[in-house]
């Protein structure tokens, strides 16, 4: 959902900066995007809360997820530029949790035993299955699959 909130932010944002000068049409607008910052925020400390403990999520990724919306503003007072600075820390933020965040385990590599092994197994062009396979397939389901002629 946080980048949901990034996507609709951009022409929140786009409309906050046509609409800057005091004789805009939409003046309400400018500023508007810090509502989309601070959901942002706000659904980081959502996530971070409803994150499964013992998932394989580390505790470090939960806390700085669970800080998003006060390192937003620090680095908005860090780098004094609204909105840029809330950006600069959002995409630090962000490229944290790419760099050194929680990864799924890398395939194991297959051996030429197993290749044999799924090749045997699984007929890939379904011209020939042994006889093992098609009688033990027709006698398990007979009426979803039958034995080649």
């Amino acid at each position: 959902l946080t980048p949901v909130f990034l996507v609709l932010g951009a022409p929140v944002t786009l409309l906050s900066y046509l609409n800057h000068p005091s004789d805009a049409p939409l003046r309400v607008l400018w500023g508007a995007e810090a509502f989309v910052l601070i959901a942002v925020g706000l659904w980081a400390l959502v996530v971070a809360f409803a994150a499964p403990r013992g998932a394989g999520i580390p505790r470090w990724e939960r806390v700085l997820l669970a800080a998003t919306l006060p390192l937003l503003v620090l680095a908005t007072l860090a780098l004094s530029y609204y909105p840029h600075g809330t950006l600069v820390g959002l995409g630090l933020e962000a490229a944290a949790l790419a760099a050194w965040g929680a990864r799924l385990p890398a395939p194991v590599p297959e051996t030429p035993e197993a290749a044999s092994l799924r090749e045997a197994l699984f007929v890939t062009n379904r011209t020939a299955v042994p006889a093992s396979c098609a009688a033990v397939t027709a006698a398990s389901a007979p009426s979803i699959m039958t034995p080649p002629r």
